[in-house]
């Protein structure tokens, strides 16, 4: 397993029987205390949770009420992915307003920012938990109808965009997107293998009629995007509020 403490977002593992090994801070912030991922869900609910997440143990994403510390009944988009015997939980507010989506992302940035994901590329033991860790450092966002937003953390490296491509891809065909958001803010280091993937993945996800933007590029990344030896086919936004703005009236 992988820690997912510090992962901007209200995210889970869970084991076969939805028991919550692990969970992050961010999840703290927003349910109270449970030793089942059940017990977060409205009881009228639980038999379609339960269907939804253990599903043969695949990949699925459904809408599911949930009990938050503000509210006994919030409508929530749960998306779980299963590794061996663990499922990776992600759980994103359907009704949030939009300056509360841009805090969360700050204020969740600004934690994630404070840890040092090289520690773990040092050490061969948690290989396994980098490819589940990367898979959890793009989520994929419904901002609206037209607009998803993808906040990158860690290295954009190679690895990182061919672990996700495919998802990224998948998500922006079903979902019938005129826009993706790829925000840099939470990006350490960029490596050029890692912008090449990246300015292919853009190239796709123009065949399928999406516009991309990026935004949070910050000064030392600015060689590695300039130099790409892919066209980068975007548009750059200073701000994430800004790009938010921009493409959700």
């Amino acid at each position: 397993m992988s820690s997912i403490e510090f992962l901007p977002y209200p995210c889970f593992v869970v084991d076969q029987h939805l028991y919550i090994m692990e969970r992050s801070q961010s999840s703290g912030f927003t349910f109270g205390p449970a030793m089942n991922f059940l017990e977060l869900v409205d009881s009228e609910s639980r038999k379609k949770a339960e269907r939804l997440l253990k599903n043969g143990f695949k990949s699925a994403e459904g809408e599911l009420n949930m009990a938050t510390k503000d509210s006994p009944f919030s409508l929530f988009t749960v998306r779980i992915n299963w590794h061996k015997e663990w499922g990776y939980i992600i759980c994103t507010e359907k009704d949030q307003s939009l300056n509360d989506l841009i805090e969360t992302v700050e204020k969740q940035r600004l934690r994630l920012s404070e840890t040092n994901f090289e520690l773990f590329e040092k050490k061969e033991a948690l290989e396994e938990s980098l490819r589940n860790i990367r898979e959890l450092s793009g989520p994929f966002i419904k901002l609206s109808k037209q607009t998803a937003l993808v906040p990158l953390f860690g290295t954009l490296d190679h690895l990182l965009i061919a672990q996700n491509e495919f998802r990224f891809t998948h998500e922006a065909a079903k979902g019938d997107y005129e826009q993706v958001i790829f925000d840099f803010h939470g990006v350490g280091d960029i490596t050029e293998e890692g912008m090449d993937a990246f300015g292919q993945l853009i190239s796709q996800l123009k065949l399928m009629g999406a516009r991309s933007i990026v935004t949070g590029v910050k000064p030392q990344h600015a060689f590695v995007v300039n130099n790409a030896g892919v066209d980068i086919d975007a548009s750059f936004i200073k701000s994430l509020r800004d790009a938010i703005k921009e493409t959700i009236q």
